[in-house]
């Protein structure tokens, strides 16, 4: 999966570059101002190198993924792992409670289901979007609501949300689509708490 971020690179900017990751998550704060940060999907691929950097600024962070995950590599003084399935709503509150009081929170847990698009099932399409989506949706809503001014939120999305390259991850596209319909209305609504939504 890959984020475009806000200089629309199109690119896993959050894992690569240290001003994209700063700028997105950070603002214009003064990176030696230490953050609280829960980070989903924390013990792979963009989720991995977002907790790694925030580490590298000494933030402190929440790291969340499946009981089955790895974290070696997050065994630090500043991570708090928390194994959770973001795709049950009670694995979710457990989330939301460990979140209390954090300024950041990057949305990278997901999943993904490659095959042709005539063979998904109901059952799969929705197990997409209750980790894809309806994950992203709750935490945005229930973290973002009590984040303190000059909070920021990120959601990882997909260029296949815009553009059709392979009819085989049809439904994760729609998922990360939605992810982007949702992270703009929050970015509006949540503007008026000075809480940032990209």
């Amino acid at each position: 999966d890959i984020t475009s971020c806000r200089y629309g690179c199109g690119v896993a900017c959050i894992a690569r570059s240290r001003n994209h990751f700063r700028t997105a998550l950070c603002g214009s704060r003064d990176k030696r101002l230490i953050m609280k940060i829960t980070v989903t999907g924390a013990a792979g691929g963009i989720g991995l190198a977002t907790v790694q950097l925030a580490i590298e600024y000494g933030h402190k962070v929440i790291a969340v993924d499946l009981p089955i995950a790895d974290f070696s590599t997050l065994q630090h003084e500043n991570v708090e792992i928390i194994l959770a399935d973001l795709s049950k709503q009670s694995d979710r509150d457990k989330v939301v409670e460990a979140s209390g009081g954090v300024e950041g929170l990057v949305n990278c847990a997901g999943a993904m289901i490659m095959k042709p698009i005539f063979e998904f099932t109901m059952d799969e399409i929705h197990k997409l979007f209750e980790i894809n989506f309806e994950s992203t949706w709750d935490l945005t809503l229930r973290i973002g609501s009590k984040m303190p001014d000059g909070g920021s939120i990120v959601n990882l999305s997909s260029t296949g949300s815009k553009y059709v390259s392979n009819s085989q991850v049809g439904p994760y596209a729609a998922t990360k689509a939605a992810i982007n319909s949702l992270t703009r209305t929050f970015a509006f609504e949540f503007a008026q708490k000075n809480v940032r939504v990209n």
